[in-house]
């Protein structure tokens, strides 16, 4: 049968080695100590982006338009070294865009690149969309002055004009639908938060080296104890 497993003999093995174990916390906390100042400062440059809507329909699919924002599209990443995060918040039309990056003027930089390809390609599609419906306006309003010229040489010979002038009306709510479209219209906002540096946690790399090095003490202490258990049987 297998030897069971005491608790007490590994309590029984680290006390018999604390010396050891507690050798390797002094390293450990030199190394975390060096981290904090050998690691770079992180910048992190963040927007909120208010997606704009064309008559109640956003202008670009948020999960579209994250992945887009996360896989380079919006920028050109041989460019600059930076980390570029997006993620929708409460609303779907809001999206907030984060980059970090150890050097400030590139995260500055690729977040300013990023905000001005969103607005110039969501500015281009409500221009096509206000030339679409303009274009549609001119055409209606054309046939509403034919209709009206029709009315007024009706009217002349003194014959009936009531078909035309329901066509004049439909024309006419239509034109107003158009009209309103227009105004309905809302451009994609970008609000800028200030950029947050965040130096390296010097508690947090102390804590982490302190850890590390006790952990290779305990370890190095058991394999310690087991070879002197079992060299004389490794040597036979």
């Amino acid at each position: 049968m297998p030897e069971e497993i005491n608790l007490m003999d590994y309590f029984k093995v680290i006390l018999k080695r604390k010396k050891l174990i507690l050798g390797f916390l002094l390293p450990g906390l030199i190394i975390g100590g060096a981290l904090t100042f050998f690691l770079s400062e992180n910048h992190r440059a963040t927007a909120i982006v208010e997606i704009g809507e064309s008559n109640g329909v956003l202008l670009e699919d948020s999960a579209e338009m994250i992945s887009k924002i996360e896989y380079g599209f919006y920028i050109n990443s041989s460019d600059v070294e930076v980390d570029v995060k997006a993620e929708n918040l409460k609303d779907k039309n809001l999206i907030k865009i984060e980059v970090v990056s150890t050097n400030l003027e590139d995260a500055n930089r690729a977040l300013e690149r990023i905000n001005e390809s969103i607005l110039a390609s969501h500015a281009n599609k409500i221009d096509s969309q206000i030339n679409k419906v303009n274009s549609r306006r001119e055409i209606l309003e054309k046939n509403l002055e034919e209709l009206q010229k029709d009315i007024s040489y009706l009217l002349l010979r003194g014959q009936q004009i009531a078909g035309l002038q329901l066509k004049v009306y439909d024309l006419q709510m239509e034109i107003f639908d158009l009209q309103r479209q227009i105004e309905y219209f809302q451009p994609t906002k970008i609000f800028h938060e200030p950029t947050i540096s965040e130096k390296p946690d010097l508690i947090l790399n102390l804590i982490f080296g302190g850890i590390l090095g006790i952990f290779v003490g305990i370890c190095l202490a058991f394999i310690q104890e087991w070879w002197k258990k079992n060299k004389y049987q490794l040597g036979k």
